[in-house]
């Protein structure tokens, strides 16, 4: 007897890799996952094809991007989806994950838990996954992950890598005071040195995107001597104008991942 066709398209599976044996592998691990792959060959290709496409998925070979930081930043404003990139040595595994990958994988990798691994993502919780691929407020801060921007009373800015970083990790740890080393650790990765002197300078950036009065916050405070504190719970909107009327939201306290990942 026939299978019944399923109701939704499989997930589209971008695949940037210059070696033909790897992108065989790739694409033996998304089509044993009932996914759909496509390869291309260069990384422009892969921008214009997650763009045109609406691909779900992408899996990128660091050797195969260009060596600039906003790469996967350009790469992760196109899609709302898991950024899987790959590389060859251990000291490489950080760096995409501080700029937008979800998993960062060391060749050679097992293609079966890659497969498990990306699956997992996936399968998470897909009302919230929807609702965090619109954004999430902050009182009457619209911010959204798709393109790292915000928006108050009309007003609507993009938040460079660095800014979002910082203010990911604040919206991951609402109300918590955090010192200037916890915020540059948390943002911007252990191996940065100097950016601890740097916190003061971002968050005043930060400030005048995000408060209406940056002289007076109300969203990013100071606590004298401690540090700084987000005095305020990220919730996830259910349409583009905010949350449902009388549906209570989703705290966001539990998934920082879907923040700094974002």
């Amino acid at each position: 007897m026939a299978k019944e066709v399923a109701s939704s398209p499989p997930v589209m599976a971008a695949i940037l890799e210059s070696s033909p044996a790897y992108v065989a592998m790739l694409t033996a691990v998304v089509r044993n996952a009932g996914w759909e792959p496509r390869a291309v060959m260069t990384y422009r290709r892969l921008v214009r094809s997650v763009e045109a496409s609406g691909a779900q998925l992408v899996f990128i070979s660091s050797r195969d991007m260009p060596e600039d930081d906003e790469a996967l930043t350009l790469v992760r404003r196109a899609f709302t989806g898991p950024l899987v990139v790959l590389v060859d040595r251990d000291d490489e595994l950080k760096g995409p994950l501080r700029n937008g990958a979800t998993l960062a994988v060391k060749k050679p990798f097992d293609p079966e838990y890659l497969g498990l691994a990306v699956s997992a993502v996936l399968a998470r919780d897909e009302p919230l996954n929807r609702a965090l691929a619109q954004g999430a407020l902050l009182g009457d801060l619209q911010v959204r992950l798709a393109d790292h921007t915000i928006e108050r009373r009309g007003r609507r800015q993009a938040l460079g890598p660095a800014e979002w970083q910082l203010f990911a990790f604040l919206m991951a740890h609402p109300r918590r005071i955090l010192d200037r080393h916890e915020l540059a650790r948390g943002a911007w990765g252990v191996d940065l040195p100097g950016r601890e002197a740097e916190v003061e300078l971002y968050v005043s950036r930060l400030r005048h995107k995000v408060e209406l009065n940056p002289r007076h916050p109300d969203l990013i405070l100071t606590v004298r001597g401690r540090g700084y504190q987000l005095d305020i719970v990220p919730e996830p909107m259910t349409s583009l104008g905010g949350g449902t009327q009388g549906q209570a939201a989703l705290p966001l306290t539990t998934m920082p991942s879907y923040w700094q990942g974002a």
